[in-house]
């Protein structure tokens, strides 16, 4: 064997040795964040998946039939509170939510408390269970269901989007049936500041009414909602846990 042989071996075993050693740094670099993560539990994961989803900004769908997602623009999540379930598999997040987002030319803009809920999937990643924002995406919801009964001319449409204790009175306002019996006319929200209380969501809308013959006039609206579940008996709560029941207008729809 030559000696130039030799070395050109020794340069090979040279080579490939810190070759190696790139591929188990390159491997620590990306493994080292999910390590940590595990080392954190449950919560610094949780975090973890929210920044994500803040980076993220996935549409959010809305428990309204036929609505368009509404589309994030900025969503940051803060305040957290975790409460992880004795199983170990699912957890609960209480956090503030500051929110601007859009929805088909409307502008929505959210800040208040947020019950987000998560389960542990295969490989121990946590995930969201059911939607990002359930008070923001169910308040939205219903001023979308209300805008659209607002563009029709029947008062029945609007029905079941009011609490049940204010009865039937809310559609007998006559400020809602002058827009509702005027023949060609198109209610148009261009905004919607919600704001969400311990107890109930506050919404200010901007919105524009369009009537043929007549200037279009801009219309502003402060509105009530309020969580109401599907069982009898039951007091409203502000934010909703299993999704069994939806926001109603307190007081009125205009």
């Amino acid at each position: 064997m030559t000696l130039a042989g030799e070395a050109d071996r020794r340069g090979l075993r040279a080579v490939l040795f810190l070759l190696g050693l790139m591929v188990l740094a390159a491997g620590a670099w990306v493994l080292f964040p999910r390590m940590l993560d595990l080392a954190g539990g449950p919560e610094s994961e949780i975090r973890a998946a929210l920044k994500a989803a803040e980076r993220a900004r996935d549409p959010i769908r809305l428990p309204a039939r036929g609505a368009p997602p509404l589309r994030p623009g900025t969503l940051s999540f803060d305040r957290l509170s975790i409460t992880v379930e004795p199983n170990g598999k699912r957890a609960r997040v209480v956090t503030t939510l500051d929110a601007a987002a859009s929805l088909e030319g409307v502008t929505v803009s959210s800040l208040g408390r947020e019950q987000i809920r998560f389960s542990q999937i295969y490989g121990g990643v946590w995930q969201v269970n059911g939607s990002l924002a359930p008070v923001l995406s169910e308040t939205v919801g219903a001023m979308w269901r209300r805008a659209q009964a607002l563009d029709g001319s029947s008062a029945t449409a609007l029905g079941p989007l009011l609490d049940p204790r204010d009865d039937d009175r809310p559609l007998k306002d006559a400020r809602l049936q002058a827009i509702l019996e005027t023949p060609g006319h198109h209610w148009e929200p261009r905004a919607w500041y919600v704001r969400v209380e311990r107890t109930e969501v506050l919404v200010t809308e901007e919105a524009v009414l369009h009537r043929p013959g007549l200037p279009d006039e801009p219309r502003t609206s402060r509105l009530r909602l309020r969580y109401l579940p599907h069982v009898a008996g039951v007091q409203p709560v502000p934010v909703p846990e299993e999704r069994d029941g939806s926001f109603v207008f307190l007081g009125g729809v205009l």
